[in-house]
């Protein structure tokens, strides 16, 4: 190996004690819960991006209220500590890096460790490193815990963020992020069923909750429910969950499904062309016999309509 070949593969695989120094700090931070310390790590203007796109920061309001939205998910998901591991590493010059950091977020009681791996862009400021860019390239969820539509961390502290700037507050609990049907039209009826006090039931196909990873929902299960354009149009909380076959629901919970005239025969008619549709999505045939999971909740408030958007 020649020196140039050790010099560019310490340039690229070793982090320098500085910017471990600075992740130390990124990571004290979270373990605090400390959403406005966390915003004093980030440059302004700074920016982050994910699957569901770019989200730019042109002032320091909207980092800090992304950053407090999103101790609060951690809160409401039972956040106990951080530990993390640098992976590729390159210098650019004396006044911005490129790092790659492997995280292991640990949880209170039986919830599962979250493992994801996160690239941040790093400038040197007259303050000390801070992040420029953020790219959650592996965090296709933040949890298995967020429900469908499945959302980026960033997408569910961008809802978080938009709830409280309205003023919602969320009850304790844990915090799942859903949505009802697959088209603008169904999804806009079945929530306008909700707030008019008919519908106190949602039904999903198990096996697409399983293709997608999700975990069932469970009894006090906050629940953010999104419109069709992903932005929170009510606040529910789950009361009951069964998981039976398509074939054995019952006349009474139909009823409390309240879709159309509320019958059982209605129900089956509808839920049976969705779940087709669910089927061919996932490369699974629908039948008799198919699992399906049956929640009932209560409607805790509807979500104010807002004209601006929280995040530029």
């Amino acid at each position: 190996m020649t020196a140039r070949l050790r010099i560019e593969r310490e340039r690229v695989f070793r982090m320098t004690p500085e910017i471990r120094a600075f992740f130390e700090q990124y990571r004290d931070a979270f373990d605090r819960l400390d959403g406005d310390a966390v915003a004093r790590l980030y440059a302004v203007p700074s920016g982050i991006a994910s699957d569901t796109g770019y989200e730019h920061w042109p002032a320091y309001a909207p980092i800090r209220e992304n950053m407090i939205a999103l101790c609060d998910l951690y809160r409401a998901n039972d956040y106990l500590s951080a530990t993390f591991e640098p992976g590729a590493f390159i210098a650019q010059g004396e006044g911005y890096a490129v790092a790659d950091i492997a995280w292991n977020i640990e949880r209170r009681g039986a919830g599962a460790p979250w493992r994801f791996s996160t690239t941040y862009n790093l400038m040197r400021t007259a303050e000390g490193w801070r992040v420029l860019l953020c790219t959650a390239y592996s965090e296709k969820r933040l949890d298995a815990s967020v429900a469908a539509p499945a959302l980026s961390k960033a997408a569910s502290f961008r809802v978080l963020s938009k709830l409280r700037a309205l003023g919602v507050e969320l009850p304790p609990g844990p915090v799942r992020i859903d949505g009802y049907g697959d088209s603008a039209a169904l999804s806009e009826a079945l929530l306008a069923l909700i707030r008019q006090g008919r519908k106190r039931a949602g039904t999903s196909l198990l096996w697409a909750m399983q293709a997608e990873n999700q975990t069932l929902p469970v009894c006090g299960d906050i629940e953010i429910v999104l419109d069709h354009h992903n932005e929170p149009a009510l606040i529910t909380r789950i009361t009951r969950v069964d998981v039976v076959a398509y074939a054995v629901v019952t006349a009474a919970y139909a009823a409390i499904e309240g879709e159309g005239d509320g019958s059982l025969e209605y129900w089956r008619n509808a839920h049976w062309a969705f779940f087709s549709r669910e089927c061919v999505r996932i490369g699974r045939v629908p039948t008799q016999d198919m699992p399906v999971v049956c929640s009932t909740f209560e409607l805790l408030s509807v979500v104010p309509a807002s004209a601006e958007p929280v995040i530029p």
